[in-house]
């Protein structure tokens, strides 16, 4: 059998203490290609939806501060240190999930599917915007993709 009658194999590259590593090579129509370095749990995509509420919240509080109109009077406002506040949980939020092996790439993709559809919706019920039918339409094709980003397909 040449190579070219061989199966695809996927081989897997990733960092240790030690530098890089080949991880054993895998056939490719046998393999559950997910995150390579470890897939991220339940409490891992609730730690990341915590993260984009916070900040979704934190800048929802930033436009409500806004209304008064200068930079000065916006960064002088007592919820500041709220929204501060908020900025530094998430911060803690994100470490938590790369301390536990999620990679930046899965997580900022899910993040941002989070915090802009959590935007879409303190927009509409903070604020009174509204949305389109084709923004609808984004919103649930956008929670279909972070699906798909973390399920091992």
């Amino acid at each position: 059998m040449s190579n070219r009658d061989e199966e695809p194999k996927l081989v897997f590259v990733y960092h240790n203490e030690r530098g890089f590593s080949r991880a054993k090579p895998q056939n490719v129509y046998n393999c559950r290609c997910g995150i390579v370095s470890g897939m991220i749990g339940a409490t891992g995509i609730i730690a990341m939806f915590a993260s984009a509420l916070l900040i979704a919240i934190a800048d929802g509080l930033i436009k409500k501060t806004s209304a008064s109109g200068t930079l000065l009077s916006v960064v002088l406002n007592p919820w500041m240190v709220l929204i501060l506040v908020l900025y530094f949980i998430q911060i803690l939020l994100a470490a938590y999930v790369f301390i536990h092996k999620g990679e930046l790439a899965v997580y900022g993709n899910i993040f941002i599917v989070f915090y802009s559809i959590l935007m879409v919706l303190i927009g509409i019920i903070a604020f009174g915007e509204h949305l389109s039918l084709w923004q609808g339409i984004g919103i649930v094709l956008a929670l279909a993709g972070a699906v798909l980003i973390n399920s091992g397909l």
